[in-house]
């Protein structure tokens, strides 16, 4: 079950892809570093907050549409866990893929096939956290904290 659910507006905001990545890698390291640390006190968490998703949407050239999920476990980058999706149902629809992605990685986790992280950052604003709530809604998680 995910503990948290995260919304931070902007913190990828305007970089190329290539930018996209380096930029999120090192945010997201910083956010993981801030997670693990003091995280699990800062918002009340019981557990210490011990591995972190955090997701953003980007258009390529205007035309595609793409999602990025880097993972961080105990404050380290876990490349391995790191994705790209090519989102399929809409094009320039920040919402429509916040939807789509979130819907596409934790569709397994709900079948208990794979893990939820402790925490789950959204890039974006209020538009895209409720977009990504209602794929949490569709997919019938349960989340226990949603903070903005």
């Amino acid at each position: 079950m995910v503990s948290f659910l995260l919304a931070l507006p902007g913190v990828f905001a305007g970089l190329a892809p290539v930018a996209l990545w380096k930029e999120a890698m090192v945010q997201s390291a910083v956010l993981s570093a801030l997670a693990t640390l003091v995280g699990a006190r800062v918002l009340g968490a019981e557990e210490p907050i011990r591995c972190l998703e955090a997701f953003d949407i980007a258009h390529l050239r205007g035309g595609e549409t793409v999602a990025s999920k880097v993972c961080f476990i105990d404050g380290k980058p876990f490349k391995e866990g790191y994705r790209r999706y090519k989102i399929q149902t809409v094009a320039n629809d920040d919402f429509n893929a916040m939807r789509e992605v979130v819907s596409r990685r934790y569709r397994d986790a709900g079948e208990g096939e794979e893990l939820y992280p402790d925490l789950i950052l959204i890039d974006g604003g209020i538009g895209q956290l409720n977009a990504a709530l209602d794929a949490f809604t569709q997919l019938r998680v349960q989340l226990t904290d949603i903070v903005l």
